[in-house]
């Protein structure tokens, strides 16, 4: 099944990182994120006179099933 144009536009309307909800994290520690979801974050290299230098990072984090 292929999708229109508009389709595709209307599933990313969620992946974008422009948002101000998106939080702002000094390091990356993926235990701390949330499984089976996928999780934004601005992701700060390092900090100068001015502002920090951060990188979008967008992680799609699965759950684990168990298996006996």
């Amino acid at each position: 099944m292929e999708l229109t144009e508009g389709e595709v536009a209307e599933k990313m309307k969620g992946l974008t990182l422009a948002d101000e909800d998106v939080p702002l994290v000094h390091e990356l520690d993926l235990d701390k994120i949330p499984a089976g979801r996928i999780s934004k974050l601005w992701v700060v290299l390092f900090e100068d006179a001015l502002k920090p230098m951060t990188v979008p990072v967008i992680i799609a984090k699965g759950q684990r099933n168990e298996v006996d």
